[in-house]
């Protein structure tokens, strides 16, 4: 009597598994169709988003080079005049300098000249 309680006992607690299993397993195909639907519909959003994203890309793009190109136009305008001022610059340091030079010349005639009286008064007094 007690053998047959035990059996009735172990396969009450083998159909209380097998259901529990099955319905873990019912529980986790449904799981796995709902992240399988989720996964679909981010796909087709992801889809949907894309010709936009791109497309606003392009035209950010775009107005980054419309910007970089005016202002590299205005940059070499600006390096162009400053050129032309350094070598109007350079010019007339040209000019200063032909001028230094041919004032050191003349005070260089001059000293020259004021030496020669100079010798020639040494002379006249000592001699």
């Amino acid at each position: 009597m007690m053998e047959a309680q035990i059996w009735t006992a172990i396969g009450v607690l083998t159909t209380v598994l097998f259901a529990t299993l099955f319905y873990l397993g019912a529980r986790i195909d449904a799981q796995g169709v709902r992240i399988d639907n989720q996964g679909a519909e981010l796909r087709q959003s992801i889809d949907r988003q894309g010709p936009e994203l791109r497309d606003s890309i392009e035209r950010q793009g775009a107005e980054l080079r419309h910007s970089i190109e005016r202002q590299g136009a205005d940059l070499g305008a600006r390096i162009d005049s400053l050129t032309l001022e350094v070598r109007a610059q350079g010019r007339r340091t040209d000019a200063l300098v032909d001028v230094v030079a041919r004032q050191g010349r003349e005070l260089g005639d001059r000293i020259y000249e004021l030496a020669v009286k100079l010798d020639d008064h040494l002379r006249h007094h000592a001699g």
